[in-house]
């Protein structure tokens, strides 16, 4: 099981990474976009000067330098503004500390700051997620070896399963009587398991005539889960593919009957 499981991971990661490759480039475009608008504003000699006289007249000259560091440092260049905001929503770096340069330079780009955070957090970040989740489960749903081993574990529970409610039915008996299992089919918890298997229960006697093969008036364990196994759930195509072939094999005896006692009627009349 340990090995099962660590193959269905890896051929999960193997599976997303095209999916990953694209949202990559996708990030990369956005960030690429909102870096170019914020160090066009960093870069711009004239802001730069009115932040400073503006923090300098509030806060001192010595603050004003460090946020004209802080400015150059984050935002002076592409890949700085790039890297900036590639961490700011990847808590490489608190975005308080990044936005508050921008805040000093103006308001009106800490306001786009925060939209992108916030698009990029609230947006971006959980779609690409749950694309990924998505993909992860439909690489699993598609590979061979899983479907087939889920189908058996699947098949393995539900025989168990069955098996425990037999037992329930019967008393923990090895027969169920049709009268024991009119009986037990009135319990509201026996008819909600029924409905989970999507059977049909409002007729016990034709359900109790279903499972039994024998036609000895009693079913064993091996019946009711056979049984229940093949009633299980909607009608497949192959199931109604059978029924039509046994309609139309019916459909030709009774054509070859009636022409048997059209003839045995000619020859009688004669």
């Amino acid at each position: 099981h340990g090995v099962r499981a660590l193959r269905d991971l890896l051929f999960s990661i193997v599976a997303t990474l095209q999916s990953l490759a694209w949202s990559i480039i996708l990030l990369w475009i956005i960030i690429y976009v909102f870096a170019i608008l914020f160090t066009t504003a960093a870069s711009d000699e004239d802001n730069v000067l009115t932040m400073r006289e503006s923090v300098t007249a509030e806060h001192g000259e010595q603050y004003a330098l460090y946020m004209a560091e802080q400015l150059d440092l984050l935002w002076g260049t592409l890949p700085a503004s790039m890297l900036t905001l590639f961490k700011v929503i990847t808590s490489g770096m608190d975005w308080g500390d990044a936005a508050t340069p921008m805040g000093e330079l103006s308001q009106a780009w800490l306001l786009l700051l925060l939209s992108y955070i916030t698009f990029c957090v609230f947006a971006v970040l959980n779609v690409v997620t749950a694309y990924f989740c998505q993909s992860a489960i439909e690489s699993g749903q598609h590979d061979p070896d899983s479907v087939i081993y889920n189908t058996v574990k699947e098949k393995e529970r539900l025989i168990a399963t069955l098996s425990g409610f037999f037992m329930v039915l019967s008393g923990g008996g090895e027969v169920v009587s049709a009268s024991m299992f009119s009986e037990k089919v009135l319990d509201e918890c026996v008819q909600a398991y029924f409905s989970g298997l999507d059977l049909n229960i409002k007729d016990p006697g034709v359900l109790f005539e279903l499972m039994d093969h024998d036609r000895d008036g009693y079913i064993t364990q091996d019946d009711f889960v056979d049984r229940c196994l093949q009633l299980k759930g909607a009608a497949h195509s192959l199931d109604v593919v059978l029924l039509m072939r046994q309609a139309d094999s019916l459909q030709q005896q009774l054509v070859n009957m009636r022409v048997l006692l059209e003839n045995a009627c000619g020859l009688a009349a004669q």
